[in-house]
């Protein structure tokens, strides 16, 4: 049965005895809900229990005994469902270098040559939950004074742990003490090592890869000495080690090495993977490794079955079957380059520099969970055990820093499954049950804990979607409010656009519009007033200034026109006195000569004029008439009314009598 912390005890129980005869399980008192989607997905779970085989109930059909089980209560998703992170080693004044899991415990390598190993406390319960379990420091032993330790495997059915040292020589030590053992055979110049586990110790290989050849070693169980006659032995006794299996010269090093079962090996040259067959030692390349990419360090993951997961690029993992072929149809995206990787079936765990991700194998989606809290990290280390009932709890997965020890310990699958039916993803609910639940529980014979987890998938699927039907009503709810609060905005402006139009509210406006433009009006004209004053004022201003000034500027004209005329003036008042004294000599002469100089004077007159027309080129009297006329037009035009007075009165001493007489 499910331990008592991972699954609490089943609200249903089936008697063993009822089910081997046919008979009907008993009822918990809950009803399943009657709802046709309901019935269809337990249908279809029932069909995956059958085909996977994952209970048995003789000779009777299963079919009524599942219709009549009911699913446990709705609850709240599964307690633990997570991956947890604890340290269980930490030492700041040792900087720690390689690490290896098997089971429960941990050997770690130091930078020192320092051999550490952990394990649980002795007295720690078995059902007690992995994360909450402390390890110690279970041994210590010094390997070697003067070279790190770079890498460890570990072989816990053999008893061994392997150890690659700085220096390149392989040691072997016993498992638990740490004692050390016989040198590995032809274990020196070593690059890297790779341990392939097994169920017992004679499924246990070792490959270990030089510059220039490739060893690969199989596990030999110690062998007791062998009597022969009279008192002589005839076989020595032999201690259990690793003894050479084939050696393979290489052309070039080897960047990564991983074992994919008994029949191959995994290899990363310097631009390709290649798969090397066993026992025919065939190499066949099997993928390019791009040059280009920023990771340059290749590297991979063994999966079950032979499978291997390839980084092809930088971020882009390749499923490749035990033949090197490409097995599965989705490719395994990473957020980052990793640096390590680690498998815990079903999931695998990615390390990067910004810490780490899990993701699962089963289906190309995100990471299932994101751990930034393991940023620095160098190296991680899995048991590699299949999960197991009555748990079915993946291995732990253990990080390595510079000084401290992490580990992350998986969600039962079951709990996992339910996780991921309550989230709606129950299509990679049943994958997972179907390929990695179901089948260990119908191993173990395990059948009432297959049921319970059928039903708590069903339970979790119709939480999910009641929740999803909920979330969908409120959401339509809310888009409903939100149209509706739209429609009212959309009714009231029409409401108030509508108002603006009629005959009372147009008045209005235009009441406003008139009163406001009044304002502004009688503002205006008050402003308008106020120039117009100002204007006023400044018109007399100037016009008193012009009086002023016209009538000195007249007076000024009358005093040059007295002294233009003056010689004139003078001239007539001699020409008459001259004219007088003609008169009265010619009084004397007869009344017929008289008469006759009275006739012949207009003509004289005349001709008089004529001659002095003829004599004087001065301009006639009319032309001052004209310029007094143009003076007095000129209304206070005086500059150009003194200029022409100035211009005639130069010509003006040369004017006749007669014309000055005009003046």
């Amino acid at each position: 049965m499910y331990g008592q912390s991972e699954f609490p005890s089943p609200v249903f129980n089936v008697d063993p005895a009822q089910t081997e005869h046919g008979e009907t399980a008993q009822r918990a008192g809950v009803v399943l809900p009657a709802l046709a989607e309901l019935q269809s997905h337990m249908s279809q779970l029932v069909h995956l229990a059958i085909n996977s085989r994952a209970f048995t109930l003789g000779n009777a059909d299963p079919l009524p005994v599942m219709r009549r089980l009911e699913p446990p209560p709705h609850s709240a998703p599964p307690a633990g469902a997570g991956w947890l992170v604890s340290t269980v080693h930490e030492d700041p004044s040792v900087k720690l270098t390689a690490l290896a899991a098997w089971g429960d415990d941990v050997a770690i390598g130091t930078s020192d040559g320092m051999l550490l190993r952990l394990a649980p406390p002795a007295q720690a319960s078995a059902g007690e939950a992995p994360a909450s379990t402390a390890m110690t420091l279970q041994g210590r032993v010094r390997v070697a004074a003067e070279h790190a330790i770079v890498q460890v495997c570990a072989a816990g059915p053999c008893g061994m742990l392997v150890l690659l040292l700085a220096d390149g020589t392989v040691t072997t030590h016993e498992l638990p003490s740490l004692k050390p053992l016989a040198p590995l055979e032809r274990g020196v110049d070593c690059t890297s090592i790779a341990m392939l586990h097994a169920d017992n110790a004679d499924g246990f290989r070792l490959a270990a890869a030089g510059r220039k050849k490739l060893i690969l070693y199989r596990w030999q169980a110690a062998t007791a000495a062998v009597a022969g006659g009279a008192g002589k032995q005839l076989f020595d006794a032999e201690a259990a080690c690793f003894v050479p299996l084939a050696e393979v010269a290489l052309q070039e090093p080897i960047r990564w090495m991983a074992w994919g079962g008994e029949r191959q090996l995994w290899l990363a040259l310097r631009g390709r993977y290649a798969r090397l067959a066993l026992p025919a030692l065939e190499m066949t390349e099997v993928l390019p490794i791009p040059g280009g990419a920023k990771h340059t360090e290749p590297l991979g993951a063994s999966l079950d079955g032979g499978e291997v997961l390839l980084l092809s690029q930088e971020t882009l993992g390749v499923f490749l079957d035990n033949v090197g072929r490409p097995s599965r149809g989705f490719s395994l995206t990473l957020s980052e380059a990793p640096l390590a990787l680690a498998t815990a079936t079903p999931f695998l765990v990615a390390l990067h520099k910004r810490g780490a991700e899990v993701h699962t194998l089963l289906h190309a989606r995100p990471p299932v969970q994101r751990l930034p809290q393991l940023a620095g990290a160098i190296a991680l280390a899995s048991a590699g055990t299949a999960p197991q009932p009555p748990a079915l709890r993946p291995p732990a997965v253990f990080v390595l820093s510079a000084h401290s020890v992490e580990r992350l310990t998986p969600p039962t699958l079951p709990a996992h499954a339910q996780s991921l039916a309550l989230s709606g993803e129950i299509d990679e609910a049943l994958a997972l049950s179907e390929a990695h639940i179901l089948p260990p529980l119908a191993a173990a014979a395990q059948h009432e804990s297959a049921l319970v987890h059928l039903s708590r998938l069903v339970q979790a699927h119709t939480l999910a979607t009641q929740q999803r039907k909920a979330t969908e009503a409120a959401e339509a709810v809310a888009a409903a409010a939100a149209e509706a609060a739209e429609a009212a905005a959309d009714r009231e402006r029409r409401e108030r656009k509508e108002s603006e139009h009629k005959p009372g509210h147009l008045v209005k406006e235009l009441g406003h519009v008139v009163k406001e433009l009044g304002r502004d009006v009688k503002d205006h004209v008050k402003e308008l007033g106020r120039d117009v004053k100002e204007l006023g004022r400044d018109i007399g201003h100037h016009v008193k200034e012009l009086g002023r000034d016209i009538k000195g500027h007249v007076k000024e004209l009358g005093r040059d026109i007295k002294d233009l005329v003056r010689p004139h003036d003078e001239e007539k008042r001699g020409h008459r006195r001259t004219l007088s004294n003609r008169g009265s000599s010619s009084s004397a002469h007869d009344g017929a000569g008289a008469d006759l100089d009275a006739s012949r004077a207009p003509n004289m007159a005349r001709e008089s004029e004529g001659s002095e027309s003829a004599e004087w080129s001065a301009p006639l009297p009319r032309p001052v008439d004209l310029m007094i006329s143009y003076l007095r037009q000129l209304d206070g035009m005086l500059p150009e009314g003194r200029a022409l007075l100035s211009k005639y009165a130069r010509v003006a001493p040369r004017t006749p009598l007669s014309a000055s007489e005009h003046l």
